[in-house]
C-alpha cells in the first residue's frame, strides 16, 4: 500500500478500535477519494445511530499540497457496511485487507534488536527458522523428481515436447 495511507487505531467510546481511512478505501476500490467521502457521509446518516455519529469518524489529512483536508476512519463494521453496496471484487478487496491487518495484530512484530538481549525470543526465533527449513527441505525433495521429469522432456534445441529428437533427425516430416 501506499506509504501516505495509514491504517490507524482510533478510540471510540474509551476503546481503541483498529480503523480504515477513507483514503485507503478509495485507492483499494479504485473510486474517487470524495466519491467515497459522499458514500460514507450518506451510509453515516441513513444508520442514524447517535454513538455513531459523522463526528466520531471524521479525520483530516496532509495531501500533497501540504493543505490539510477532510477524511474518514471507519472501524470494520462500518467499512464492510459501506462495501456492501460496492462490486463483489470490490467487497473483496477490502475484506482481503482487513484479513492482512488482522493478521498483523495477531502476529506483532519483533523488535530485533531487544530481541537478541531475550534468551527465549533467540530460542523461539531459531525454532521458527528450523521449522520454515524443514518445510522448505520437504518441498524441495517434492519438487525435485518433478524437475527431473521435466529435465527429460527438453529437446536439444531447448523446447520441452514429448517426441524424441532422432525423431526430428530421422524424420524431417515431423519437424516444425
Amino acid at each position: 500500500m501506499n506509504t501516505l495511507i495509514e491504517t490507524k487505531e482510533s478510540t471510540f467510546s474509551e476503546a481503541i478500535v483498529q480503523t480504515m481511512s477513507s483514503r485507503e478505501i478509495a485507492e483499494l476500490c479504485d473510486k474517487r477519494h470524495d466519491h467515497v467521502m459522499r458514500d460514507i457521509k450518506k451510509m453515516l446518516e441513513e444508520l442514524n445511530a447517535p454513538k455513531f455519529g459523522v463526528v466520531d469518524f471524521s479525520g483530516y489529512y496532509l495531501d500533497s499540497k501540504g493543505e490539510t483536508r477532510p477524511c474518514y476512519h471507519l472501524p470494520k463494521r462500518e467499512c464492510l457496511i459501506l462495501v456492501s453496496g460496492y462490486s463483489t471484487s470490490l467487497r473483496a478487496k477490502i475484506i482481503d485487507r482487513w484479513q492482512e491487518l488482522e493478521k498483523q495484530v495477531a502476529t506483532p512484530q519483533i523488535n530485533l534488536a531487544n530481541a537478541l538481549e531475550n534468551p527465549l525470543t533467540i530460542k523461539q526465533l531459531l525454532l521458527e527458522s528450523i521449522n520454515q527449513l524443514e518445510d522448505l527441505r520437504n518441498e524441495v525433495s517434492t519438487l525435485k523428481p518433478k524437475a527431473e521429469a521435466l529435465e527429460g522432456l527438453k529437446r536439444s534445441d531447448g523446447l520441452f515436447g514429448l517426441i524424441n529428437d532422432w525423431c526430428y533427425q530421422y524424420m524431417p516430416v515431423f519437424s516444425l
